[in-house]
C-alpha cells in the first residue's frame, strides 16, 4: 500500500488546525524551521502524530548550503534530525541550495562538502536518513539533472526527495530520473504547475502528465512515499482537501 503524506504547507501557521483533521491513514511533512520544539511537540500530538507516517523538512529559509556565510547551517540540521530521531521521522528533507551566486563550480564545491557534514550528522545520530531535494528554478537551478543524479552516486547513505513541480519548471525528463535513482528514492513532493511558476496546485491544475508518471514510479520506485505538497490557499479546509485527494487517488491508482 502506498505512503500518503500531507506537507503542512497546504494549512501554515495559525491554519493547523486543519492538519489535525486529516484521517489517520494519511501521513504528515513538517517544515520544522517553523516552530520551536515544544511548539512541535504540541502538534503532533494533536495531529495523532505517533500513528501515522512522519517526514521532516528540513530548514530552507534560515540556511542556505551555497552561502558561504550562512556558518550555522550544521547547527539548524542538528536540531532538525534530533527532533526527527525523537519522533521516529523516516526522512529529513535537505535542499542543495537557495539563492545563489558566483562561481557555479565553487557553490557546488560547497554544497557538497556541506552535505558530507550533515550526511555525517544524519549517520552519527543513528535516525532519520538525508532525503535530497532537487531544488532552484531555473538560473537558480545549482545541481541540475545529470548533476542531482551523480549526487547519490557521492552520497550513499542519503536518499532522493524528487520535487516533481520543480523537475517540471527546469523541463527536466521526471521519468529518466526516476528510472535512474528507482530505489534510492524516499518521497516525491507531488504538486502541480503551468511549468513556468512554481505555484504548488493541485494535481491536474497543470500541465503535467501525471498518468504517464505514474506508471513509471509504479514500475521503478514503489517504496518512495507520496507526499502532497500544495500552496496554502487551494483548499479551505482539510475536509475539501480530502475529498480532492481521492479523487486523484483513483485516477492514479494509488
Amino acid at each position: 500500500m502506498a505512503i500518503i503524506e500531507i506537507s503542512d504547507l497546504a494549512f501554515p501557521a495559525f491554519n493547523e488546525i486543519e492538519m489535525e483533521k486529516l484521517p489517520e491513514d494519511y501521513g504528515i511533512e513538517f517544515f520544522y524551521e517553523f516552530g520551536s520544539n515544544s511548539y512541535w511537540d504540541v502538534i503532533l500530538q494533536r495531529m495523532r502524530a505517533d500513528k501515522k507516517t512522519l517526514s521532516i523538512h528540513g530548514p530552507c529559509v534560515t540556511v542556505n548550503l551555497a552561502d558561504p556565510n550562512d556558518t550555522a547551517y550544521l547547527e539548524q540540521y542538528r536540531k532538525a534530525f534530533s527532533y526527527a530521531k525523537k519522533n521516529g521521522a523516516t526522512y529529513v528533507v535537505v535542499h542543495t541550495n537557495e539563492q545563489w551566486s558566483g562561481d557555479m563550480e565553487f557553490c557546488r564545491q560547497l554544497v557538497l562538502e556541506r552535505l558530507h557534514r550533515i550526511e555525517l550528522l544524519a549517520n552519527e545520530l543513528d535516525g532519520a536518513k538525508m532525503g535530497i531535494e532537487n531544488v532552484g528554478l531555473k538560473q537558480n537551478n545549482l545541481f541540475d539533472e545529470e548533476a542531482y543524479v551523480a549526487l547519490f552516486e557521492e552520497f550513499q547513505a542519503a536518499g532522493a526527495v524528487i520535487d516533481v513541480g520543480h523537475a517540471h519548471i527546469n523541463n527536466w525528463d521526471t521519468c529518466r530520473v526516476i528510472t535512474a535513482l528507482n530505489r534510492r528514492i524516499s518521497a516525491f513532493h507531488l504538486h502541480d504547475n503551468d511549468g513556468k511558476i512554481d505555484e504548488h496546485l493541485p494535481l491536474f491544475a497543470g500541465t503535467i502528465d501525471w498518468r504517464s508518471l505514474m506508471e513509471i514510479i509504479k514500475q521503478y520506485a514503489s517504496q518512495a512515499a507520496f507526499v502532497f505538497e500544495y500552496a496554502d490557499g487551494n483548499y479551505k479546509n482539510a475536509a475539501n482537501m480530502i475529498k480532492e485527494l481521492d479523487v486523484v487517488r483513483k485516477k492514479l491508482r494509488i
